[in-house]
């Protein structure tokens, strides 16, 4: 190899870069947002044919609002172009003219030199060889983001590579992805959208919120059907007891603790959405998941009932390998996707209706509005302002819900989050918000244990005995906190009808 030959591989390597839609910026982006290593962009309607504004409902403070003329289109030109670039090792003993470095042989790589001259071998007669100083390292390669790569070059401090991965990783173009779901979405008159994209890393890892007011939950209304599920509570826990149902809160005003005597009590329309993330940084999957949002509260959270998920193996793009290996192409998740979405609208007043039927009285707990968020391991600062809207929109300061709750934590995560949002850290405390309202019967057991463990003088000599169980219906309703036995869904109460024997674990 020639000397010019090898010195036009190690100034403009052979990496091919491919292209995807993110040649250029919108003329709504900003170019200097390349730049920022970590950025939430709101958007709102799908194209620049298809614009759109926030609804009226959604605060001005809320991460996803936005007052500019940015789509979805123009926000997916900010994510990476990532390509696969080849990795270079750095020999050490060659000099910087790529001629073999004699003297630095001899003395720092431990190699026998007289064992080589016993075999004929004289590396003196070596030391104008020119050979580089790279080593290609095959089986390897880098992901990176072209873009960002040439802002480095020009002296920025942005990072553009994210890994190093095996030759046998296969990117995944959340962009490209995207525009597929756009087509979709417009085919199916979902062009009134709005939401965000939260960049990490400079790009190598994000989450794209998208919200379809056109998809709602009127909770009021759920709420306040005739088939109540406090009505159909009564009735199981008739068949539980043999006696009549008479609840706690019964014997207490009614308009007191009434929902539609109290203003924001959380009665709120529910918009639901989808969210696509991405990492260029090891993770193995691009997924996407259902999520949520209250635009009155500007509260987001996950009711993990949709799910798909591809890892970056194989050839993901090309749909006649997806289906010949069984699975969906993901340029034909979008449809089925919406339908699983729509699907949802049922489920979820299921999750809400019972979450809204489980009030808990915090003069009879043993722990505090704030407790109740620490004692779930949501750091302080984000449990005290969790607290202030709960207690806001409870029946009372101290007569909160379980809906309540979970809209005062999701409040707090969505708006007041200090960190990065949809960070790894962020999800772990969105995963416990999760827990109230899919799991409150593990959460109301961990958060008793919680605080019996922490008034303990020693809490090791508690026998696990002592501490709190909840494993049957009989369990919440016993609970001094609970304020009402009217606590379960409608789903569950003919469950409960049935057999007075089933576990909450059963239906949770």
């Amino acid at each position: 190899m020639s000397r010019n030959t090898q010195s036009m591989r190690e100034t403009s390597s052979s990496r091919s870069i491919s292209t995807s839609i993110n040649t250029q910026l919108s003329d709504s982006i900003n170019a200097t947002q390349l730049l920022n290593k970590e950025a939430v962009i709101p958007f709102a309607g799908l194209t620049p044919v298809d614009k759109t504004t926030p609804p009226e409902s959604l605060s001005e403070r809320s991460t996803f609002h936005t007052d500019s003329s940015r789509t979805l289109k123009d926000v997916l030109t900010l994510l990476p172009d990532a390509a696969h670039g080849e990795l270079y090792a750095e020999n050490r003993f060659v000099a910087g003219d790529g001629t073999p470095d004699i003297e630095k042989i001899r003395s720092q790589s431990t190699l026998d030199i007289d064992a080589l001259e016993s075999e004929g071998i004289n590396i003196d007669n070596r030391s104008d060889r020119h050979r580089g100083q790279l080593d290609t390292v095959s089986g390897y390669t880098d992901i990176r983001d072209p873009r960002r790569e040439a802002l480095a070059a020009l002296g920025f401090d942005v990072e553009y590579r994210w890994q190093i991965a095996s030759d046998r990783y296969s990117i995944i173009q959340p962009s490209t992805t995207l525009m597929r779901a756009i087509s979709t979405l417009q085919m199916r008159d979902y062009t009134d959208v709005y939401g965000a994209i939260s960049l990490r890393q400079w790009g190598g890892s994000g989450d794209i919120y998208i919200f379809f007011p056109s998809i709602e939950v009127d909770l009021d209304a759920v709420l306040n059907s005739p088939d109540s599920v406090e009505g159909l509570a009564e009735v199981a826990e008739e068949a539980m007891t043999g006696e009549p149902a008479s609840g706690k809160i019964a014997d207490r005003d009614p308009t007191e603790y009434d929902p539609n005597a109290l203003p924001n009590t959380a009665d709120q329309t529910v918009h639901l959405g989808l969210c696509a993330n991405y990492s260029h940084s090891g993770t193995s999957v691009f997924r996407v998941t259902d999520t949520a949002l209250i635009p009155d509260e500007g509260a987001m959270f996950y009711s993990n009932l949709v799910e798909n998920r591809r890892r970056h193996d194989g050839s993901p793009d090309d749909d006649a390998h997806e289906r010949d290996n069984d699975r969906v192409p993901i340029s034909e998740w979008w449809d089925k996707t919406l339908d699983s979405l729509e699907n949802a609208q049922s489920r979820l007043p299921e999750l809400v209706a019972r979450a809204r039927k489980t009030l808990i009285d915090f003069s009879d707990a043993q722990y505090t509005v704030d407790g109740f968020y620490t004692y779930l391991g949501v750091p302080e600062k984000y449990a005290e302002q969790a607290a202030t809207t709960a207690q806001r929109i409870g029946y009372t300061p101290t007569v909160i819900s379980l809906w309540g709750l979970y809209v005062g934590l999701s409040s707090s995560l969505t708006a007041d989050y200090g960190g990065a949002f949809g960070s790894q850290s962020h999800k772990r405390y969105y995963d416990k918000l999760s827990q109230i309202l899919t799991n409150p019967a593990d959460t109301l057991e961990m958060i008793n244990q919680s605080a019996e463990l922490d008034v303990a003088e020693d809490p090791n000599s508690i026998p696990n005995a002592e501490l709190t169980h909840v494993e049957t219906l009989a369990d919440v309703a016993s609970l001094p906190e609970i304020a009402s036995e009217a606590d379960i869904s409608e789903t569950e109460a003919v469950e409960i009808t049935e057999t007075v024997s089933t576990n909450i674990s059963d239906y949770l």
